[in-house]
């Protein structure tokens, strides 16, 4: 219950998927065994919005405890195809001028929608570290839930 109510606080939605149930078992035999759905692919309102076809595929568990997953999402056209613009010489010179433009149009989109990523780790941290410190003097449902919804836009 705890994790649903995190998700619904943080307006996340789980992807659904195709493929096997579970993710994850921990490799007993029958009367012993625990398999369990553990790992998920989880989207906001705008994710779906931008990205509505996106599939996720449960694989099969090989080498490791836990299933691969799959995951793809429709191809997105948008203002930034600077991959696309017509480049004139040697196939390396034209790798290295596209590679430029793209990290130029990066760099501005990463500027204007995340901001300074250091200032906002420091400015989460100080934050959960005060919920925290709340909860240690009021363990109420409402402080549990904005510690919860804190801690979920931080790893976000």
């Amino acid at each position: 219950m705890d994790f649903i109510s995190c998700l619904d606080d943080c307006g996340l939605v789980d992807a659904g998927y195709s493929g096997n149930t579970f993710t994850w078992t921990n490799g007993r035999k029958r009367g012993n065994m625990i398999c369990k759905r553990l790992d998920r692919v989880l989207y906001n309102e705008e994710w779906n919005d931008n990205m509505g076809d996106s599939m996720v595929k449960h694989m099969a568990r090989t080498g490791s405890d836990h299933n691969l997953i799959i995951f793809n999402c429709k191809e997105v056209t948008n203002n930034f195809n600077s991959w696309i613009e017509e480049v004139q010489g040697n196939a390396m010179w034209i790798l290295q001028k596209k590679l430029k433009k793209l990290s130029k149009v990066l760099t501005h989109w990463s500027k204007e929608v995340i901001g300074n990523v250091f200032e906002k780790v420091k400015q989460y941290e100080q934050l959960i570290l005060e919920l925290e410190h709340k909860m240690d003097s009021d363990d109420s449902e409402k402080n549990r839930q904005d510690l919860n919804r804190v801690n979920a836009e931080y790893i976000r």
